[in-house]
């Protein structure tokens, strides 16, 4: 290990001390790769240190060692290395960057960072405070086999402006793009923060636009044990595949909680990826207080296999699950989860789909304006199931618990518990409906009635829910015998015969009815 003490580094925020820091990663590297050490102090540097292969830096835990960058239009440390030749086996560690000396200006500047690394393989940034950049905080493209962990982001992308780029990506805590290295880009976020950062808070995404003769879905990402507290997103994965936050939380953000997504309005005058959002898993999470939604999908396509799982998702201003794709979406799972007291539906699948569970969930109080679904379902929703549910209304709602739109097929809803609100509405009942509590769907009775030689109609109430539409009736007495059912609905069937049974008649029936 050698400290950059011995290369005249000064550590004393007054100095330029990134000639100092610079001699001796460059003697690190060339030596094969050794540890650079920054003894605790605050190391000024008016310009890009250059991060080289195989060397660590190594500071004396954040705060104590603090690089500070003053200057304009760069990241305090950066590392490049190439496609076929990327930079390996670097580490930086247990240290403060604070880049709020690097003032940003009238544009996005992507390179305006605290760290911005590209093309590397085996990276290591831990125990990093990122604070106050122009740019993303901790910001790397095309990392393999990589790990950020113990991190915090604070403060950064100041000069982010959604009204003039037209942004969703860049000026992030952390972020990190994908898709121009290898198929599978493995990258670990782990136990890391993201606070009050102008845009998203923990960012993945794909940077193929269909135009270079090496592009890729990468995927193998994860981001675990995270939280994002009062960015304008707290989680984005924008046309990624295979991407899994766990244990994570997203919580008072300015927008949404989580989004998944294509990258199809970027602001950016290049092509969107020609890729979707696949194989995405939110497990484990909690997503709370955010001003939008809570999940929120907005481009996936008809192979999307989305799950959510395990995670209380609650009191946030818009939906608490909406997946609203503009096109038919696929294979979409929530199970487990807790979703309530948000102030639109609890789970929206917004524009139709196929392949869509809902299982073993809690999804009650939502709607706060009173006139909400508990869940509801777009237009040619194909192939859904809804079962083992508790589906309860907010206090006041006169919403249902679940609705279809036009065009629904294939659709169960089975074994699920509803209170405190109508349970189902739909222009055609769905094909499968029993076993709910609070949803009657099958009954039996008997019914009685005394004929006047003039009526040939007699009504037979029930106490279903929905219309019956397997009707078994019989006659108990010998007078009630030839008749027909009419119709059924909501609240009774009707028999009838072909001439009035005679008056003072005794009419009794029996009947098995059931959705």
């Amino acid at each position: 290990m050698r400290s950059v003490a011995e290369y005249g580094a000064s550590g004393d925020g007054t100095n330029d001390d990134r000639g100092a820091i610079q001699a001796a990663v460059d003697d690190a590297h060339e030596a094969g790769g050794d540890r650079v050490y920054l003894p605790a102090g605050e190391y000024r540097v008016d310009g890009p240190i250059t991060h080289r292969s195989r060397v660590h830096l190594v500071g004396d835990g954040m705060g104590p060692t603090t690089i500070r960058a003053e200057g304009k239009g760069f990241a305090a440390l950066e590392g490049f290395g190439e496609p076929d030749e990327p930079l390996t086996d670097l580490a930086v560690e247990q240290l403060t960057v604070d880049a709020s000396g690097v003032p940003g200006g009238e544009s996005y500047d992507p390179g305006e960072k605290c760290l911005y690394y590209q093309h590397v393989r085996r990276c290591r940034i831990v125990g990093v405070h990122a604070y106050g950049s122009a740019a993303t905080g901790i910001g790397t493209d095309m990392l393999v086999d990589s790990l950020v962990q113990g991190c915090v982001a604070e403060d950064c992308g100041r000069n982010f402006d959604a009204a003039r780029d037209g942004l969703n990506i860049g000026s992030n805590g952390i972020g990190i793009g994908t898709g121009l290295a290898a198929d599978a880009e493995p990258v670990v976020v782990a136990n890391c923060h993201a606070r009050g950062n102008s845009n998203n808070g923990i960012m993945f995404e794909n940077q193929a636009t269909g135009e270079r003769a090496r592009e890729y879905h990468a995927g193998h990402l994860l981001v675990y044990g995270c939280t994002a507290i009062g960015n304008r997103v707290g989680f984005r994965t924008s046309a990624d595949r295979r991407v899994r936050f766990a244990n994570c939380s997203a919580h008072a953000n300015e927008k949404d909680g989580i989004v998944i997504d294509e990258k199809g309005e970027m602001g950016l005058e290049i092509s969107p990826p020609p890729f979707s959002a696949r194989e995405h898993r939110i497990d484990g999470c909690h997503v709370t207080e955010n001003g939008g939604h809570g999940v929120h999908v907005t481009e996936a396509d008809e192979s999307a296999a989305i799950d959510v799982s395990t995670s209380q998702i609650s009191a946030n201003g818009g939906a608490g699950i909406r997946i609203a794709t503009g096109e038919r979406i696929a294979d979409v799972a929530v199970a487990n989860c807790r979703v309530f007291d948000n102030g639109g539906p609890g789970i929206v699948f917004a524009d139709g789909g196929v392949d869509f569970r809902v299982s073993d969930s809690d999804v009650s109080d939502n709607g706060r304006d009173g006139a909400t679904p508990e869940i509801r379902f777009g237009e040619s929703a194909v192939r859904v199931t809804v079962s083992g549910c508790h589906i309860s209304g907010a206090p006041n709602s006169q919403a249902p618990g679940i609705t279809f739109a036009t065009g629904h097929d294939s659709v169960m809803i089975v074994g699920n518990q509803f209170h405190g609100c109508t349970p189902l509405e739909a222009d055609e009942p769905p094909a499968v409906v029993r076993d709910n509590a609070g949803f009657r769907t099958e009954t039996a009775g008997r019914a009685e009635a005394v004929g006047d030689g003039e009526t040939t109609e007699f009504v037979l109430p029930h106490e279903l829910d929905v219309a019956p539409s397997v009707r078994n009736v019989w006659a108990e007495s010998d007078a009630a015998t030839g008749f027909h059912v009419t119709t059924a609905d909501e609240e009774a069937i009707v028999v009838a015969f072909a001439e009035p049974p005679d008056a003072d008649s005794q009419l009794r029936w029996g009947f098995e009815l059931r959705r």
